[in-house]
């Protein structure tokens, strides 16, 4: 997984948790909760929301995120290789 989730502190402040989790892709663009994404599935790639980075709980050792696809309203879980691109 080579920390490609990472905090990402906010700019200008002092707070320790002043800031948010990131997703580093494959192909180097950084994604944070609410950008838009292509996912790659066995029938096809869809576009969907990023709704959630971390904290899935002590026992998910799977690198994974969150995602809300259109027409839906509860986040599916999707390994974060499976992340084609951001849009």
């Amino acid at each position: 997984m080579e920390d490609r989730i990472f905090w990402a502190q906010q700019t200008n402040s002092n707070a320790y948790n002043d800031g948010e989790y990131k997703l580093r892709l494959l192909n180097e663009k950084v994604v944070a909760v609410g950008d838009t994404v292509l996912v790659k599935f066995s029938n096809g790639n869809f576009r969907g929301k990023l709704k959630q980075i971390a904290g899935f709980g002590m026992h998910e050792d799977r690198p994974i995120v969150s995602v809300v696809f259109p027409g839906k309203s509860n986040g599916k879980k999707v390994l974060i290789d499976n992340i084609i691109d951001k849009i």
